[in-house]
C-alpha cells in the first residue's frame, strides 16, 4: 500500500509541459526538444492544429532530434516522464489522474480551440506542476487557457514573436499579460529547467521560516506602499505560494533576497502585485448556472422594476469585464423581447482592483477564442468583428460602467437589484468574508439576488438570504440591511458623486422636477435675449432651434434637408460656417463677429456668437455648436461706424460704410480659406497615414505571399509525392493489362449488378464480347458455357466460397469455369471474377489412362492365376476372381482393403506374422528385385484350409521411377489338411 501512495505522489509531483502550436509549428518544435535533456523527469504534451483527413509525421520527425520517446496519444494512456505524446487528429486531448482522454470531434462543432481545451484540463489536474508553452502559429488558441495556468500557479512562456514563422498564438498570449518569459526557442530548455529545480517551489507554504516571517511582512509592505492593497487581509496561504512562484521566477534564493528584489525593482512588485490578483474569467462562465440567471432570476427582476428608472447590477471583481458583459447582454436580451412594453434602462456597476484588467474590459476587445463561448445569435448582435478578435457593440459597453474599487476600503454602491460576486472570497480570510457579506447586505435592494462561486456561501450571513437553488449558489435578499460600522467610518471620505448616489428616491424626484421648471425658465430668457438661436453638428445638421429662427432659416423648394448650408442666406452662411471650423479647431471656444447683414434690403445689423458645446456639458452629440444671432444696439452701431466731418456727404459714409462690409467679407472670407488649407492639410495627413497603413499592408501581403510560397512547396512535396504513386499504378496497370494479354486464361470481371467491367482476350474465343459491351449484364448474353451466372453470384453471396465446374464445349474440348467472389478493401462482397480454363488435354490424357486400366484389368481378370494388384501401402486395388476364390471372399469386398485386414492372415514359413502392410509389400519388393518368388503361408481361418503359396510381385513404376504399386501373382504350393 505505501509503494503505491508513493507511486501516486511521485505522477503527482511531476511536472507537465504543455505545448501549444500550429502553422510553423514544426521547425520551433524540433529546436525546443534539441536543448530539452532527454531525462528531465517531465512529461511533454504537444497539441497542434491539425488537418482533419491528414495523417501527420510529426512522431517520426521529432523522433530523429531526440532520445525521448514520442507517442501518438491513445485513450487512457497512462503518461510517463521522459516521454513526448502527441495529440492525434480530428481529437480534443484532455488529461485527469495523469491519463490521457481523447474526445473526438463531431463535424458540425464550431470553432475548434484544442489549446485552450487542453490547458484547462491540464491546470485543473496538475495545479502548480503545470508549465504551458505556445510557439509559432496563426489565431489566438492558447490564450484563453493561460489564465487557468497562472491561477493554478503554473510556469508561462512564449516564443519571441520576432522568432516565431507565424506570430499570431505568440502576440494574442502576450497581450494577456500573463506570460512570465518571452524568449527565444533555444533558451527555454535552461529556463524550465532553473524554475523546477529552485527550491522553494517543492517547499510547502506553511513551512515558512520564523526568521522569514520579518522578510514576509517587508514584501507585503511594499505592496501596500505601491499599490494601496494590504495583502495581510488575504490567505495566508495563496500569498505565499504566489510570492514563491515569483522568487523561482526572479532566481531569489531565501525571502530576504526577493524583498531586496522587489525593494530595488518596483516593476517586479507590479507583477508580484498582478500574480496574487489573477482572476480567471470567459463569457458564459458555468453555463448552467447563467442559463439560470437568464430563465428565473431576470425575468423577475424586470417586473419588479417595470416601474422605477433603472435596473443597477454590481459586478464585484470583474476582472477583464467578460462576466460584466454577460450580465448586461442577457438583461438587453430580455427587455428588447418585450414588445410593446416600456423600455427599462440598465446600469451595471463592474469594479475590481487591478487597474490594467479594468483598462482592458472598458476597451471592450478580445480575441478570436471567445467564439466558443458566446451564443452565435448573441456573438452577431453584440460584437463587431475586427481583425485579431471582437469588439463589444457601443450600445453594450454603454451599460457598463467600470472602475477600479477595493472592495475593503472603498464605499459600495447602492439601491442595487443583483450582485455578482464569483469567485472571489475564497481568497479573503472568514473574517474578511463575513465583513463583505454585510456589505452586500447594505447594498443590496429587498428582493435582490447575490450570484456567488460555485465554493463560495452566505453562511455568515444566512438569516439574510434564501437560497433558491441547491445546486446553483444565486440567494435572494430578505431585506434592507445596515452599512457596517468600518464602512460608516469609511462615508465621510466618500465623494460628492457618491454622496449624491446615497440620497434618497424623493430627494432625487424633487430635483428632476426643479430641473425641468429652470428648463422652462431658461427657455423664456433664451427668447428674450436672442433673436434667433440654433444647435447643429459638426455636419450643419439642425439638432434644435430657439426664438426667432423663421426670420433666417428659408427651406428651398424640393426634398426638405434640415441644414444650414441650405436654408441660411448666403449673407449670413460664410460668416457662420467661419465660425464653425474655428470652433470645431478648439473645445469650449467662443467666436463673436459684429456688423453681420442677414439681407441685402435690411440695413440692421447683428451680433454672431458661435460656442463649441463640450461633451458632458449638454445633451446634444459631442461636436455640436451653439449660433446666437442677437441685434446690435445703435449706440455700437454708431460707436463701430466711422466719424464723419462737416460738410462730409451721406454718399461718402455709404462709400465707407460699403468698404467695411467689403473688408469683413474679405477677413470672413480669408479665414474660411485658412480653415479650408487646414482641412486640406489634415487630409493630405490622414492620406499620408492611409497610405502607411497600404505599406503595412503590402508588408502583411508580401508575407501572405511568402507563406502562399511555403504552401506552394508543401504542395510541391505532395505533387511529387502523388506523381510517384501515379507512376507505380501505372506501372502496375501496365502489367496488370500485359498480363490480361498474355495469359490463355479467360477472366471476366463483374460487379454486383453483374455488369461487365472487364475481360481478358482468351475469352473471346468462346463468348462473342465487344468493347461496347463493356458495362453490360452478361446474365443477357448468350453464354451458354457459363450456365446460369444470376444463380452461381447468389449462391457466393450465400457462401462467399468460390465455385467451379467442367464443361464441355463442342465434341472435343473441355473447359474448367470458376465463379470466385470479388473481395474489396471493406471485406464485402462488390462482385465476381469468372475463369474459363481450357483442360481438353487434361481430359484426353484422363480418358486414355481410364482406357489403359480397362485393359489391364481385363488382361488381370483373364488370367489364370490368382492375381491382384495393390498400392505401396497395402492398399487392393484389383482383384481377379481366382484371387476371390483363393481368400474365400467377394472381388468387390476386398477392394479397397489393406492386406493386413481380417481377410489376410499372412506368415512367413515359421508362423510369424508381418508387422503391417507395408512391411509385407517391402519384403516382396525386395524379394523381386532378385526375381525368385517368395513362399508364404496362408493361415486357416474359418472354412478355409491352410495354404503355402509361392508369391511372384512385379512392381509398378511411374515415369519419375517413384514406387506406385505391386501386381502380386499367387500359386499354391502345399496345402495343409
Amino acid at each position: 500500500m505505501l509503494n503505491v501512495c508513493e507511486s501516486r505522489q511521485e505522477k503527482v509531483d511531476t511536472y507537465v509541459v504543455g505545448i501549444g502550436a500550429s502553422a510553423g509549428g514544426l521547425k520551433t518544435l524540433i529546436s525546443f526538444f534539441k536543448q530539452m535533456p532527454a531525462t528531465s523527469g517531465m512529461i511533454f504534451i504537444v497539441v497542434q492544429h491539425l488537418a482533419p483527413n491528414t495523417k501527420s509525421k510529426m512522431d517520426e520527425l521529432l523522433a530523429k532530434h531526440t532520445s525521448m520517446k514520442v507517442i501518438i496519444a491513445e485513450n487512457g494512456l497512462m503518461t510517463e516522464p521522459n516521454c513526448i505524446y502527441l495529440q492525434p487528429a480530428r481529437s480534443n486531448l484532455n488529461l485527469f489522474n495523469g491519463r490521457l482522454l481523447l474526445e473526438d470531434l463531431e463535424e458540425h462543432q464550431g470553432l475548434h480551440l484544442p489549446v485552450d481545451y487542453f490547458f484547462h484540463s491540464l491546470a485543473e489536474d496538475r495545479k502548480d506542476r503545470v508549465i504551458g508553452i505556445i510557439l509559432s502559429g496563426t489565431g489566438s488558441d492558447g490564450s484563453r487557457g493561460l489564465p487557468a495556468i497562472k491561477k493554478a500557479g503554473g510556469l508561462i512562456l512564449v516564443q519571441e514573436p520576432e522568432e516565431a514563422e507565424f506570430n499570431g498564438m505568440p502576440n494574442s498570449a502576450i497581450a494577456t499579460g500573463l506570460v512570465d518569459y518571452i524568449c527565444p526557442v533555444a533558451d527555454m530548455a535552461h529556463r524550465i529547467m532553473d524554475y523546477i529545480h529552485h527550491p522553494r517551489l517543492h517547499q510547502k507554504a506553511e513551512a515558512i521560516g520564523s526568521d522569514e516571517e520579518t522578510d514576509l511582512i517587508r514584501i507585503i509592505a511594499l505592496l501596500r506602499r505601491q499599490t494601496n492593497v494590504d495583502f495581510t487581509l488575504y490567505k495566508r496561504i495563496t500569498v505565499i505560494r504566489r510570492i514563491n512562484r515569483r522568487m523561482a521566477i526572479a532566481h531569489c534564493a531565501s525571502m530576504h533576497d526577493y524583498a531586496e528584489f522587489l525593494r530595488i525593482r518596483p516593476n517586479e512588485v507590479t507583477l508580484l502585485y498582478r500574480d496574487l490578483l489573477i482572476g480567471v474569467t470567459k463569457f458564459f462562465r458555468d453555463r448552467k448556472e447563467f442559463e439560470y440567471l437568464q430563465e428565473k432570476v431576470i425575468p423577475l427582476l424586470v417586473d419588479h422594476v417595470a416601474g422605477q428608472e433603472e435596473i443597477r447590477v454590481w459586478d464585484v471583481g470583474c476582472s477583464t469585464g467578460e462576466e460584466a458583459y454577460t450580465l448586461a447582454m442577457l438583461f438587453h436580451d430580455h427587455i428588447s423581447r418585450r414588445i410593446g412594453e416600456k423600455k427599462i434602462s440598465i446600469k451595471v456597476f463592474a469594479t475590481d482592483l487591478d487597474q490594467y484588467a479594468i483598462e482592458k474590459a472598458a476597451r471592450g476587445f478580445y480575441s478570436d477564442g471567445i467564439a466558443a463561448d458566446i451564443p452565435p445569435d448573441m456573438l452577431e448582435r453584440y460584437f463587431n468583428r475586427v481583425e485579431n478578435g471582437f469588439v463589444v457593440r457601443r450600445h453594450i459597453r454603454e451599460l457598463v460602467i467600470f472602475a477600479q474599487q477595493n472592495l475593503l476600503d472603498d464605499p459600495p454602491f447602492t439601491r442595487l437589484h443583483l450582485i455578482a460576486c464569483r469567485n472571489l472570497l475564497i481568497y479573503l480570510q472568514p473574517g474578511l468574508q463575513k465583513e463583505v457579506l454585510s456589505v452586500f447586505h447594505f447594498a443590496l435592494r429587498e428582493d435582490g439576488f447575490l450570484f456567488l462561486g460555485n465554493s463560495e456561501t452566505v453562511t455568515d450571513m444566512a438569516e439574510h438570504f434564501v437560497m433558491l437553488d441547491r445546486q446553483i449558489k444565486i440567494y435572494k435578499h430578505l431585506g434592507k440591511g445596515n452599512l457596517p460600522a468600518n464602512q460608516r467610518l469609511r462615508s465621510t471620505r466618500i465623494p460628492v458623486a457618491r454622496r449624491i448616489e446615497a440620497e434618497s428616491a424623493r430627494q432625487h424626484f424633487e430635483l428632476v422636477h426643479r430641473l425641468e421648471m429652470q428648463e422652462s425658465y431658461y427657455q423664456q430668457i433664451i427668447n428674450k435675449l436672442t433673436l434667433a438661436c440654433l444647435v447643429v453638428n459638426g455636419s450643419g445638421d439642425i439638432l434644435e432651434t430657439f426664438g426667432r429662427t423663421d426670420l433666417i432659416l428659408q427651406p428651398q423648394p424640393g426634398k426638405l434637408k434640415v441644414n444650414i448650408h441650405t436654408m441660411l442666406p448666403p449673407l449670413l452662411l460664410l460668416p457662420v460656417t467661419t465660425a464653425m471650423r474655428a470652433c470645431q479647431r478648439e473645445e469650449n471656444r467662443e467666436i463673436l463677429y459684429d456688423g453681420i447683414k442677414i439681407h441685402e434690403k435690411n440695413e440692421s445689423r447683428y451680433l454672431l456668437r458661435a460656442v463649441s458645446l463640450a461633451s458632458g456639458e449638454s445633451a446634444f452629440p459631442l461636436g455640436s455648436i451653439l449660433i446666437a444671432l442677437e441685434r446690435m444696439p445703435d449706440s455700437i452701431m454708431e460707436a463701430s461706424s466711422i466719424p464723419t466731418t462737416t460738410g462730409r456727404s451721406c454718399q461718402d459714409q455709404e462709400v465707407q460704410q460699403h468698404i467695411l462690409d467689403l473688408q469683413r467679407e474679405i477677413c470672413f472670407t480669408r479665414e474660411s480659406l485658412e480653415a479650408a488649407n487646414e482641412e486640406l492639410q489634415t487630409a493630405n495627413e490622414e492620406l499620408q497615414a492611409a497610405n502607411e497603413e497600404l505599406l503595412a499592408s503590402n508588408e502583411e501581403l508580401q508575407s501572405t505571399n511568402e507563406e502562399l510560397n511555403s504552401v506552394n512547396e508543401e504542395l510541391s512535396t505532395v505533387n511529387t509525392e502523388y506523381q510517384s504513386k501515379i507512376l507505380e499504378l501505372t506501372e502496375l496497370y501496365n502489367d496488370i493489362d500485359n498480363l490480361f494479354c498474355s495469359t490463355e486464361i479467360g477472366f471476366i470481371f463483374v460487379d454486383q449488378q453483374l455488369r461487365i467491367r472487364k475481360y481478358t482476350p482468351s475469352v473471346l474465343q468462346l463468348i462473342n464480347l465487344m468493347e461496347s459491351d463493356l458495362g453490360r449484364r452478361i446474365s443477357d448474353m448468350a453464354a451458354p458455357i457459363l450456365g446460369d451466372i444470376t444463380e452461381e453470384f447468389n449462391h457466393i453471396l450465400l457462401t462467399r466460397a468460390k465455385q467451379e465446374k467442367i464443361v464441355r464445349h463442342g465434341q472435343d474440348f473441355w473447359y474448367l469455369v470458376q465463379f470466385i467472389p470479388y473481395i474489396d478493401e471493406t471485406n464485402e462482397v462488390s462482385g465476381m471474377v469468372i475463369s474459363i480454363v481450357d483442360v481438353s488435354e487434361q481430359k484426353r490424357a484422363e480418358e486414355t489412362l481410364r482406357q489403359s486400366t480397362e485393359i489391364l484389368e481385363q488382361i488381370l481378370e483373364a488370367s489364370p492365376a490368382p492375381t491382384m494388384m495393390v498400392s505401396h501401402t497395402g492398399k487392393i486395388r484389383f482383384v481377379n476372381e481366382m484371387a476371390a476364390a483363393l481368400f474365400g471372399s467377394p472381388g468387390q469386398d476386398l477392394l479397397q482393403c489393406s492386406l493386413s485386414s481380417e481377410y489376410f492372415q499372412l506368415t512367413d514359413l515359421e508362423g510369424n506374422s508381418f508387422p503391417d502392410a507395408r512391411n509385407f509389400i517391402r519384403t516382396i519388393s525386395g524379394q523381386t528385385e532378385k526375381k525368385e518368388p517368395i513362399v508364404i503361408r496362408l493361415a486357416e481361418q474359418g472354412n478355409r484350409q491352410s495354404y503355402f503359396l509361392s508369391i511372384k510381385a512385379n512392381t509398378l513404376r511411374m515415369k519419375n521411377k517413384n514406387f506406385n504399386g505391386v501386381v502380386l501373382t499367387f500359386t499354391e504350393v502345399a496345402r495343409q489338411t
